[in-house]
């Protein structure tokens, strides 16, 4: 089952794409897949497809829960070139937009130039699984529980950087008969670095704003490593780190965080 089924020109959400706060909203990370996708597709005569192109940047605005229904994604170029190209993206849910973002696609034909390398965490081997953990109601399907496969090292086993280091694999297509791209593996990563680093008190909860992601290469392989680090303050937290894949790094990510109280209810990390 793809995390998308296509019902003419709109997008129907599955299960696979819901998020562990809300049983009719989608995770992030599901709506950074679909973002990510229609940013790297689009094409008109200002904005042509190059073979060398890398979707640089893309920052999301999460404006507001996207729901489980149909959902029309619009892209428009707001930069023309043949070198430097930006692109927005909206997602709309009953002709209101959920989602705003921004793409910069940029070439990289230089294969003779050697990329940065830092090498890579302990890959997924070497890691646990996630398993269910955080799935609120187990009759349910989560994009963080199923939609993809999680391994990460328990709190307490996090390196004396105080990153927390998780592996994701999209366990599914983004949309039928489709392989997501190398970027759409990363933004899908992108959502999970508060979740999964976040310290704040058991009886607070943090809200993702937003999500950045920034490429300087196209990550190899169907795992993405994302190494997080949240800082808090009283009431925004900021999380980032690191993306790679099994061989070395290929780009950052960050998110801003609404950090709230949430009185008579057990903070659930949102991975």
């Amino acid at each position: 089952m793809p995390l998308f089924e296509r019902d003419g020109p709109r997008f129907v959400p599955t299960g696979l794409t819901r998020g562990p706060w809300d049983p009719n909203a989608m995770n992030g990370g599901a709506v950074a897949a679909l973002v990510a996708r229609a940013a790297e597709l689009h094409e008109d005569e200002g904005a042509p497809i190059l073979d060398h192109h890398l979707l640089a940047r893309l920052t999301i605005d999460l404006v507001r829960p996207a729901p489980l229904a149909p959902l029309t994604v619009r892209a428009t170029t707001l930069r023309p070139g043949r070198k430097i190209q930006l692109v927005e993206v909206l997602v709309e849910a009953d002709d209101q937009v959920v989602t705003r973002a921004s793409a910069l696609r940029m070439p990289a034909p230089y294969l003779e130039l050697e990329p940065t390398h830092e090498p890579s965490p302990a890959g997924p081997e070497h890691v646990p699984g996630h398993g269910r953990r955080g799935a609120l109601d187990p009759t349910l399907e989560y994009f963080h529980v199923d939609g993809v496969e999680l391994r990460a090292a328990e709190v307490g086993e996090r390196p004396p950087t105080g990153d927390r280091v998780v592996w994701i694999r999209l366990a599914h297509p983004v949309v039928e008969g489709e392989a997501p791209s190398p970027a759409v593996r990363a933004a899908a990563a992108a959502d999970f670095g508060s979740g999964m680093s976040s310290g704040h008190p058991p009886n607070y909860r943090s809200i993702n704003t937003d999500i950045s992601v920034h490429l300087f290469r196209e990550p190899v392989g169907d795992w993405i490593c994302y190494q997080a680090k949240s800082r808090s303050g009283t009431g925004v937290a900021l999380a980032g780190g690191g993306l790679y894949d099994q061989t070395t790094r290929f780009g950052r990510a960050s998110q801003t965080v609404l950090v709230e109280p949430w009185p008579g209810r057990p903070s659930r990390r949102q991975p």
